[in-house]
């Protein structure tokens, strides 16, 4: 195989760390100003409280309330049907309210209705639990979205590092979050794990609301 014109030589940009060190120094100055922090720390507790859910939900079902394997394979075909519609509504909604709003009130509806779930569980049935995990999870929806527009407002300066900085938050959560309750589980068990997990949620929106907003 012939080539009709030489190829041509790509320039070769070297990697400038001090570049990207004075980037992640401007983007860390952000991240730790008192609201900005403040806000990042609710949404934050809202992904550990997912790790839970992701962890031992399931769990949950069948241990708490005695649940068959098929009937919590129903419940999770139920409920990825019924979130799409309300997802939807719920983006369109959280484009007409401020980040602070958003996650301010994700993390207030998720915290709470964990808690409910953990005290309330035995007298819960198929469709009160359904209505419970939706909540909590357009609760989560409000806040993680919150917080993608809180951090590419702050670091609207640094777009390639508040890109890396927001797609991080939500495995390093939820993981955290999964190693936490694995490691409370034995002597919390599952109810008060999501109450515990509820409360720290909601000391963390009530503490938040106290400090200026912007």
């Amino acid at each position: 195989m012939k080539l009709r014109k030489p190829a041509k030589v790509l320039p070769d940009h070297d990697f400038n760390f001090k570049n990207l060190q004075q980037n992640y120094g401007g983007v860390f100055q952000k991240l730790k100003q008192r609201t900005v922090l403040c806000l990042i720390s609710v949404s934050f507790a809202v992904l550990l409280l997912g790790g839970f859910y992701r962890a031992f939900f399931v769990l949950f079902l069948k241990t708490e309330l005695a649940w068959s394997q098929n009937f919590i394979l129903i419940f999770c075909a139920l409920f990825s049907l019924a979130f799409l519609p309300v997802s939807l509504w719920v983006i369109r909604r959280i484009g007409e309210q401020q980040s602070f709003k958003n996650i301010f009130q994700g993390g207030m509806v998720a915290g709470l209705l964990t808690i409910i779930l953990g005290i309330a569980a035995p007298l819960l049935n198929f469709f009160s639990v359904l209505l419970i995990n939706i909540g909590r999870a357009v609760g989560a929806l409000m806040a993680d979205s919150g917080r993608s527009g809180l951090v590419n407002r702050e670091l609207k300066k640094y777009p390639e590092e508040a890109g890396a900085i927001d797609t991080i938050f939500a495995p390093l959560g939820t993981a955290l979050g999964s190693l936490i309750s694995g490691l409370t589980i034995a002597f919390l068990g599952y109810n008060l794990l999501f109450i515990v997990g509820g409360v720290f949620v909601l000391l963390t929106v009530v503490l938040g609301r106290r400090l200026p907003k912007r």
